[in-house]
């Protein structure tokens, strides 16, 4: 019977080192106690039983022991017969080779249950739940990373010690050359420079948002870099599949194009590498390569990857007690307020333009924890504004967010959306941030959601809360509240949905009044909608800052654009009414065609054209057919050219049933269209006392058929007569720098009597 050295008893002649994990992380941390091992016992005397997925990185190691390769064979179109047969052979392998001792690195329960039939007189492993092994080796749980689990044993068995880390992997030659043939036909110039990408993780919580990571592509190709992306599996399918859905074709995507091994060669080889808290991400500091470690719930000091080639990067934005791995009650917030500034701060280029990952002094903690941004006296106070979603570039709601450079440190966040790289708002030198929470968690009564919000604010020192539409003011309001910067809050409402505030919202703004020190309208008349339907408010609380618009992009003459480029159909003599909003009921598209069917039995030369995309719009079409106008109604979905389009029409149509201050309307008068709109609150200040449309009443499709008669009646100098009043008002009154001035003028008045007070 063979026994352990330390025991002052022989040597076994031959031992099996049991390390079978389906995990690539563990596996790779545990190289350096196997090698360890294997040269304590000899490599002719050492047999290793790893799992037949990682075949390749036990040959791009420096173990040169025997290995069996358990066969781990769940999946599809595998037959029980098929798994019996091969775990039957892998068993007689294993006898074969006679061990006299069988050592579990990690106490896995293959090695547990499988160790038992090996044929082996003596076990040891860990103490782990459910051990069966002979000798049981004590964990030093003062130490947190798993390295120490594994270096347990070899201390048990050899009495030495191993400082953390890998041993250096390294790719055959010719897997390299494999692989210099794989870039070239991806057109990657393997003897240049390339920074990996790796945005896959097999959890959720592991994964940091393709948005940021195609933030961070987008400037590494601006710098010159190739970019190549990496993964496999499903997964990591969709993942870079959004990934490239927010890059463009240009993306190089490796996904499911390497081996393991060729995995490793191009890791070695890369400048450096940046990726989740994922297998892949210790095998690139296995190599050796700078590596930036991406990590979210998961502890780093117990998991993360080893060497001082490694920087781990997590949030400082911790996790409620009430978060688990399984089951996030913040959206792993600790993920998505890992903002990609963060990580672009640490990254440098040094004189010879070579990407460097910075890294930390001795004896600082290997998680990197960016600390909060000091308040310093004499910076601009910082207003950060909170919106609901991001639905793509927003012009006005860019507008809204401007100041006098210098003047105001401004924050985006929005609540749920993902990053499409066009948010204008980046480009106003704004901090943007997305949380992309599910719409569902878009509530004052989700705790997670108000303590992330609550958390962003002290991390940015919000010295101004701006919460955009009504969702989002109570989230807002309760979150500043229990933030320890207590900001002043301010609730922009973009119209109030008549007959449809309920008593609860009524009671929701009451309850929150105390905590916002101002209400604004975008329109004069919505104060008067605000009253109506909140009679608790504080009356001296309630201001109206009129939207406005960056006009000058709207004056695009008629002469200098082609109606059969812009408008699949249109001809030069029609006459186009042009409609432009999102496809849902509040918008009235309805009543506007069936007037629009009136208007052409009058009028065959019209044309409507309408441009927007939403949950109408198939019902729409099909009202079209059934009227018989459907080859005079053009739908052109989303469109950027808007400029463009209004130079083509005519008149602009607008019969919402209920709006704020709508932008679109704005645009048009600026682009010196007639108007016919809706005779409510919020459009009727715009053009009642000027001639320059119709107001009509939406409920009534016969008043919006006659306005639209009355139009198409009309002779075109006298359009643009009216086109040209309506210029005059919008770029008079309802400009950009109006709108800005007033929100200055707020946000000082709210600063000097919180100062006051």
């Amino acid at each position: 019977m063979c026994a352990l050295p330390t025991s002052g008893q022989p040597t076994p002649h031959h031992v099996s080192i049991w390390m079978p994990t389906k995990h690539m992380g563990n596996l790779l941390v545990s190289l350096k106690a196997v090698a360890a091992l294997e040269d304590y016992y000899g490599a002719e005397n050492t047999t290793l039983i790893a799992d037949s997925a990682y075949r390749d990185i036990i040959q791009c190691s420096t173990l040169k022991c025997d290995v069996v390769y358990f066969p781990r064979l769940k999946g599809r179109g595998r037959h029980w017969w098929q798994t019996a047969a091969a775990t039957i052979g892998f068993l007689r392998r294993i006898r074969n080779h006679k061990a006299e001792l069988a050592i579990s690195v990690e106490g896995d329960k293959v090695s547990q249950r499988v160790i038992p039939l090996s044929g082996a007189g003596r076990s040891l492993g860990p103490d782990v739940a459910g051990a069966r092994f002979r000798d049981i080796v004590s964990l030093d749980h003062d130490q947190d990373h798993r390295f120490y689990d594994y270096l347990a044993i070899v201390k048990r068995i050899t009495g030495h010690s191993l400082s953390p880390g890998y041993p250096v992997l390294r790719a055959p030659v010719d897997i390299i050359r494999n692989l210099e043939d794989i870039l070239r036909e991806k057109g990657v110039d393997f003897r240049q420079p390339y920074v990996i990408l790796h945005p896959g993780a097999t959890k959720d919580y592991k994964r940091w948002p393709p948005a940021y990571f195609s933030r961070l592509w987008s400037w590494l190709n601006a710098e010159g870099y190739q970019v190549l992306v990496t993964g496999a599996g499903e997964k990591d399918a969709a993942t870079i599949a959004t990934l490239r859905e927010l890059t463009g074709p240009e993306l190089v995507s490796m996904h499911n194009e390497l081996s393991i091994a060729e995995l490793v060669a191009l890791c070695q080889n890369a400048t450096c590498y940046i990726g989740n808290d994922t297998g892949p991400t210790h095998l690139a500091a296995a190599t050796g390569i700078p590596t930036l470690a991406l990590f979210g719930p998961t502890d780093e000091k117990r998991w993360g990857p080893l060497g001082p080639n490694v920087t781990i990067l997590r949030s400082t934005v911790p996790c409620p007690d009430a978060c688990s791995r399984k089951q996030c009650v913040a959206d792993y917030r600790c993920m998505t307020t890992l903002a990609p500034d963060t990580v672009k701060e640490n990254l440098k280029m040094d004189k010879s333009n070579t990407l460097r990952i910075i890294h930390r002094s001795e004896g600082e903690d290997r998680a990197h924890r960016p600390s909060l941004p000091a308040r310093v006296h004499g910076v601009p106070p910082t207003v950060m504004h909170i919106f609901k979603r991001y639905n793509g570039n927003y012009p006005l709601l860019n507008a809204m967010i401007s100041t006098t450079p210098g003047k105001y440190r401004t924050v985006i966040c929005y609540l749920s959306g993902r990053d499409d790289g066009h948010n204008g708002a980046a480009a106003l030198g704004a901090k943007t941030i997305y949380l992309e929470l599910d719409k569902h968690k878009i509530s004052w009564r989700k705790w997670g959601t108000i303590a992330m919000v609550s958390d962003l604010i002290d991390r940015e020192h919000a010295d101004i809360l701006v919460c955009q539409l009504r969702r989002t003011i109570p989230i807002g309001a309760l979150a500043a509240r229990l933030s320890t910067a207590r900001p002043i809050v301010a609730g922009v409402l973009h119209g109030i949905v008549r007959g449809r505030n309920t008593l609860g919202e009524k009671l929701v703004n009451w309850a929150i009044d105390p905590l916002i020190q101002a209400w604004v309208s975008v329109s004069e008349e919505g104060i008067e909608d605000i009253r109506q339907h909140n009679l608790a408010l504080r009356r001296d609380k309630i201001h109206a800052i009129q939207n406005g618009i960056e006009y000058q992009r709207f004056n695009v003459a008629r002469d200098s654009v082609r109606r059969e480029n812009l408008i699949p159909g249109a001809l030069d003599k029609e006459r186009i009414y042009l409609t432009v909003g999102r496809l849902y009921d509040k918008k009235n598209h309805r009543r506007a065609i069936i007037a629009f069917a009136k208007l052409v039995d009058q009028h065959p030369d019209c044309r409507l054209v309408i441009v927007g995309k939403g949950p109408e719009e198939m019902a729409l079409r099909a009202i079209s057919e059934e009227i018989g106008v459907g080859d005079r109604v053009s739908f052109l979905g989303y469109r950027a050219d808007i400029p463009e389009l209004m130079a083509c029409a005519d008149v602009f149509l607008m019969p919402s049933l209920r709006e704020g201050l709508p932008l679109a309307l704005l645009e048009a008068m600026a682009s010196g269209l007639p108007v016919i709109t809706s005779d409510i609150n919020g459009i009727r200040e715009v053009i009642a006392d000027i001639d320059c449309g119709w107001l009509v009443d939406p409920s009534d499709t016969s008043a919006i058929a006659e306005a639209m008669i009355e139009s198409g009646d009309a002779a075109p100098e006298t359009l643009q007569e009216m086109g040209s009043r309506a210029r005059l008002r919008a770029t008079r009154d309802f400009t950009k720098e109006k709108m800005v001035e007033k929100y200055e003028a707020l946000y000082e008045t709210l600063l000097r009597r919180q100062s006051i007070a």
